[in-house]
């Protein structure tokens, strides 16, 4: 028996390239459903809206005559169904699931689900099935599912936005990144023995999930957060080649950086995360840090003991460091404020250019949330700015120094606070051997 298929619009993105457009001649036995012989071709039932045969609709139990003409076309836009709970994700698109959740949409997601986990979850609890497996979408159990068809995270987000109409549910910042639960309103003061200082003098609005009790505020990440969703939906970073206005110029844009500089720090930044010191530290110490060792002092606070944030802030004076520590707003004053950071963060935060040159020339990262994001904060104003040459130059060697002190010599006390500390340390960098100057407490 034969019958001849014809699959219309996006269902062609599942034929053979020599196959798209064309009318395909199928040879099957008797009794077997439309169902089955539009899986066996490669499209499965859940992209499928509507079946005609002989122009008249069918289901997917029918059972296909000879010399049938059957037309298949795709699902447009689908609305997710009443009561349903959102969405289930394969374990490969983690990133696509966090992109989902920061929206504010349920998105249940482990590392360690297998097919047939899936596939039960997403009947049992009426969950969208978003995959780039089509078999897996093709299971009996599996009634509503998208095959995800970039591999590229902030288009895949695009697609599903698109697929499923959820521009007027977006809701950001609602619900956890790391677990999925809901986040809801809490006092400062009920989680106050859980924040950094700083923490505690800049922000007082917070936020806690439901479910693992991680606490958020509006810090950097969040800001970070709100421009990523914003290029994103302004269609400005679909593509990694695309320009991004909005991000800050890249570090190979400065005057005097080479690519051997920029390496360099990377590579150091890159063994800091692995040595982890935020793992340890209790408190936001400052270590005074001269690199090289004639130099003027910079105040190092490294940043992550709450388990939210991790790198480091380097204050270029005392006066600094002690402003941001007694301001009650920083909004007023950050513009006299005079410091360096660096955070460990996703690539979707880099500068195009610099996230080419990783790849281009082999720059170490630690892993996929541990790209190093360096930026000035200081005069005329409150906002972030490229670091200067020297800026580059000091990270080369007090990044070094330091993983070398969190390695070696690292001492606590009991309440996992840092014990006075003071030496001379020989690093390489970029630029040859460097002496610099560690002390704690910071003089």
């Amino acid at each position: 028996m034969q019958a001849t298929f014809h699959f219309n619009g996006a269902l062609n993105d599942f034929l053979p390239l020599d196959g798209r457009g064309l009318s395909i001649r199928c040879t099957f036995n008797t009794g077997q459903s439309v169902k089955h012989l539009i899986e066996s071709l490669g499209v499965p039932h859940t992209e499928i809206q509507r079946i005609l045969v002989a122009g008249n609709p069918v289901d997917f139990s029918y059972q296909v005559a000879d010399e049938d003409r059957v037309e298949v076309y795709p699902a447009e836009t689908v609305q997710l169904q009443a009561g349903g709970s959102g969405f289930i994700l394969d374990n490969h698109l983690g990133r696509l699931a966090l992109y989902l959740r920061m929206l504010g949409f349920d998105a249940l997601y482990r590392n360690d689900f297998h097919d047939i986990d899936l596939a039960r979850l997403s009947s049992q609890e009426g969950r969208v099935l978003l995959t780039r497996d089509r078999r897996l979408l093709m299971r009996v159990q599996v009634t509503q599912g998208y095959w995800v068809r970039s591999k590229i995270p902030r288009q895949q987000l695009l697609e599903v936005v698109q697929r499923f109409n959820l521009r007027d549910g977006i809701v950001p910042f609602s619900r956890c990144m790391r677990c999925n639960g809901t986040l809801e309103p809490v006092s400062k003061e009920a989680v106050l023995d859980r924040l950094e200082p700083l923490t505690r003098l800049y922000y007082d609005e917070f936020r806690i999930c439901s479910d693992c009790d991680q606490v958020y505020w509006k810090g950097s990440h969040y800001e970070r957060m709100q421009r990523f969703i914003d290029q994103t939906f302004q269609g400005r970073a679909a593509m990694p080649d695309e320009e991004h206005p909005l991000l800050p110029p890249g570090l190979l844009s400065i005057t005097g950086v080479t690519p051997a500089l920029l390496g360099s720090v990377f590579a150091a930044a890159a063994e800091l995360y692995r040595i982890g010191p935020w793992k340890r530290l209790a408190g936001e110490t400052p270590i005074e840090v001269r690199c090289p060792q004639q130099a003027p002092p910079r105040l190092v606070v490294m940043l992550g003991a709450g388990g939210q944030a991790f790198g480091l802030c380097a204050y270029d004076s005392a006066a600094d460091l002690r402003m941001a520590q007694e301001s009650a707003d920083p909004l007023e004053t950050a513009g006299g404020l005079n410091w360096l950071a660096l955070s460990y963060d996703s690539d979707d935060f880099m500068a195009v250019e610099d996230l080419a040159a990783v790849g281009r020339f082999g720059w170490p990262v630690a892993g996929e949330e541990a790209y190093p994001a360096i930026a000035r904060l200081g005069s005329p104003g409150p906002e972030l700015h490229s670091p200067a040459l020297d800026d580059l130059r000091w990270l080369d060697g007090a990044l070094r120094g330091l993983g070398d002190y969190f390695t070696h010599h690292l001492e606590l006390d009991e309440r996992s606070r840092l014990v006075p500390y003071q030496a001379v340390l020989r690093v390489e960098t970029s630029d040859g051997p460097v002496e610099l100057a560690l002390r704690i407490p910071a003089g």
